[in-house]
């Protein structure tokens, strides 16, 4: 966002400029390949402006599908920092598809059958297709792939809220407050813990 000539004034609400950067522009490339030759070859018309607090202008370009294109590609990422948080470098579509892998045989179709996009950067512009591209590719040939939007299929106002509600449902119920962790015993014994106290918790 720096490189779009953002004031250094604004750096401590970065976060919530970019969000809403993300949520009313950004969109995710079917092929960002095609979407690369495109900007250079059209880069004038493919940008958009973004108004900032100060009502001066930014133009923003490729950001606005290079950013989303870290679902998919996180070794693209420029910041070491943040890529390092990334589970061996996989994307979203890796990741699920290694999920589904991991399961009895007898259950995978059901599986690829029932694929539920909640959350926020899920409902960006273009991230259903492109994540149903990627697994129909990494899926064994002829399987049906079926994706459900939870937000969109859902009448509730709050259904943008879904995952967080679903997470305190959860840690309301008496069964599972005994698979808490004490930060104190983490601390002492390490990640290894979680899989002692839960023994049915697997890292994909």
């Amino acid at each position: 966002m720096a490189s779009s000539g953002i004031n250094a004034e604004y750096m401590g609400q970065l976060l919530g400029i970019a969000r809403d950067i993300k949520e009313r522009q950004c969109y995710v490339a079917l092929t960002p390949e095609r979407s690369a030759r495109s900007y250079r070859s059209i880069a004038e018309s493919a940008s958009r402006s973004y108004v900032l607090p100060d009502d001066s202008t930014i133009t923003l370009d490729d950001q606005l599908w290079r950013g989303p294109e870290a679902f998919f590609n996180p070794e693209h990422m420029s910041s070491k920092h943040v890529s390092a948080k990334l589970e061996e470098d996989r994307g979203v579509h890796r990741m699920l598809y290694d999920s589904i892998k991991k399961m009895d045989i007898d259950f995978r179709k059901d599986m690829y059958t029932n694929i539920i996009l909640s959350g926020g950067s899920f409902a960006l512009k273009g991230f259903e297709a492109r994540l149903k591209k990627e697994i129909v590719a990494l899926a064994p040939m002829s399987m049906p792939i079926k994706m459900v939007d939870a937000a969109r299929n859902s009448s509730a106002p709050s259904s943008s809220w879904a995952p967080w509600i679903g997470g305190s449902v959860l840690a309301s119920l008496s069964t599972f407050l005994e698979q808490w962790i004490p930060k104190d015993e983490y601390d002492e014994t390490g990640p290894s813990i979680i899989h002692r106290r839960c023994p049915n918790f697997s890292v994909v």
